[in-house]
């Protein structure tokens, strides 16, 4: 997700959207909410929002992986750590 600024008959407006995938074609866009119009402070409020958010989103895959494990070792966002001794690699 990220802010994106549109400029409507000379006057800025803000709106959060993601970018997703249609196979075989170009990237599309889809906006979530519109915030109003533009502001710089509240710009950047918002962009911190969205980063925090992104962390805590790779925070949860972690922990449903330390949760429950891959099948294979060596697979997933924990690769590094192994679960049983002695198969730790790098």
């Amino acid at each position: 997700m990220y802010v994106r600024i549109v400029k409507v008959r000379g006057i800025r407006y803000m709106q959060v959207a993601h970018n997703y995938y249609v196979s075989g074609e170009y990237p599309r866009q889809q906006v979530i909410s519109s915030l109003g119009r533009y502001d710089g402070e509240r710009y950047r409020q918002v962009q911190d929002i969205l980063r925090d958010m992104q962390k805590l989103k790779r925070m949860q895959e972690v922990v449903n992986e330390i949760k429950n494990p891959p099948i294979l070792p060596g697979i997933g966002s924990c690769r590094k750590f192994s679960l049983r001794p002695g198969t730790r690699k790098g």
